[in-house]
């Protein structure tokens, strides 16, 4: 079998309707397709977007498992929007991150091994999570204060946003004050992975990029110049630090302290703000859930972890085919395009049984695949989930009776590859 095309067959529909990987529909709830697509095969093809999809768990695992033959070197979008846009094309290179290099996500070993090294010594996830946690509990309080009195709130626009971003902002060493910019250049860099976005944002995604980069390089060499550079916790400080190479591995060149910048500011608030917007959504149609967890806190953690799963924040990555391969019996031609569906493997009925939401699982007999799997694991994973933890356990032991707000209906996030709330209102009594 070499080619699958995906049409689906709605219920009460004679004639099969062709996967529209991009309609709004699809993003807002891909789930039902990805099943019917898992009872299809474990790869099929999408021929009029170039591309297969990975669809159970078994092959995600395979793909995810051998990057000499699923190469990540475009693991981060379908298609490169800028290409397409001699404007913004032309803006980019004035930036000082032009020329642009792949780095860490986008890169194999040996290549991949060098930047994760750097980045594990700079970022630390371990102690970072520790030093981290008692601001964490204060911003998550604060951000509380301001709407509990109101009885009603966007929760993404009020919480799930800003706790992530305050965090990793502080993990980068970015002011406070800095966070709705940081905020903008964010969501622009995603809406360009992302690919389907109009041509004016696409213009709006390479300024935020030049504007991101003008700023953290002269913050690095602000760090650089420091008399107490060695001593800051600061991710840049520490970047400059663990990348300034030596005999046998070469300094971190400009371009790359940026891109591992980017990297680490998307990931370090995207995932999260969506986790923390799922994990809200389930709750406030489950109100017996919602005090299962309130009166036994230490059942958070496996709710949080089924959140991940169930409701996987990150659809997927993508993996280029270094040659002619086969992935579970179908042969893959040199230089195909796959999308690692982190979501469907996630509902694998074959590993999920029941494949449906329960918040009693013991995900550790099956991993979620929800941060990545292998060498590309999400090295932040930790951090979103204390995030989520500390997060979800203060929300209900403040907050009663959180449910929908009615009048104003949830809106999902409509880019392509990320599953989540792009504002969800809800209503609730003080504890």
């Amino acid at each position: 079998m070499t080619s699958l095309c995906p049409h689906l067959r709605p219920a009460g529909r004679s004639e099969p309707d062709e996967l529209e990987l991009l309609s709004p529909a699809q993003v807002a709830d891909p789930y039902p397709a990805y099943e019917q697509l898992r009872a299809q095969a474990p790869l099929v093809e999408v021929p009029e977007h170039n591309l297969w999809l990975v669809t159970s768990y078994s092959a995600c695992i395979e793909v995810l498992g051998d990057p000499d033959r699923f190469s990540s070197r475009e693991s981060l979008s379908g298609r490169n929007v800028f290409k397409g846009n001699p404007d913004a094309a032309a803006r980019l290179r004035g930036g000082p991150g032009y020329p642009r290099v792949p780095t860490l996500i986008l890169t194999d070993p040996p290549e991949h091994t060098r930047y994760r090294k750097i980045v594990q010594r700079a970022f630390a996830p371990a102690q970072t999570v520790r030093r981290l946690t008692p601001g964490i509990r204060e911003r998550v309080d604060e951000l509380i204060d301001g709407f509990a009195d109101r009885g009603s709130c966007d929760f993404v626009a009020e919480f799930a946003y800003p706790l992530p971003m305050s965090v990793i902002s502080q993990v980068l060493g970015f002011p406070p004050e800095m966070l709705d910019t940081l905020k903008k250049w964010s969501d622009d860099f995603i809406s360009a992975q992302a690919g389907n976005i109009p041509p004016d944002r696409v213009d709006s995604a390479a300024a935020s990029t030049v504007e991101f980069e003008h700023y953290v390089s002269a913050l690095l060499d602000e760090r650089a110049a420091a008399a107490d550079l060695h001593e800051r916790p600061d991710f840049l400080s520490r970047l400059i630090v663990e990348g300034a190479g030596d005999d046998f591995v070469p300094a971190l060149t400009r371009q790359e302290q940026l891109s591992l910048c980017q990297q680490l500011l998307v990931g370090g608030n995207e995932t999260t703000t969506n986790l923390l917007g799922n994990a809200m959504h389930v709750l406030i149609h489950d109100l017996d859930l919602a005090q299962r967890l309130r009166e036994d806190p230490s059942l958070v953690p496996d709710f949080v972890e089924e959140v991940l799963r169930y409701e996987s924040p990150l659809q997927g990555l993508f993996r280029v085919t270094t040659r002619d391969t086969h992935v579970q019996g179908i042969a893959l031609p040199a230089g195909a395009k796959l999308m690692v569906l982190f979501a469907s493997a996630n509902r694998d009925e074959n590993v999920y049984s029941p494949a449906g939401f329960d918040p009693d699982r013991d995900n550790r007999s099956a991993p979620h695949l929800a941060f990545g799997r292998g060498a590309h694991a999400c090295m932040g994973q930790s951090l979103a989930r204390r995030e989520a933890d500390l997060a979800i356990t203060r929300l209900l032991q403040r907050l009663s009776l959180i449910e929908p707000a009615h009048d104003n209906p949830a809106q999902p996030v409509e880019l392509f590859g990320f599953h989540g709330h792009r504002s969800l209102a809800i209503r609730f009594t003080q504890a």
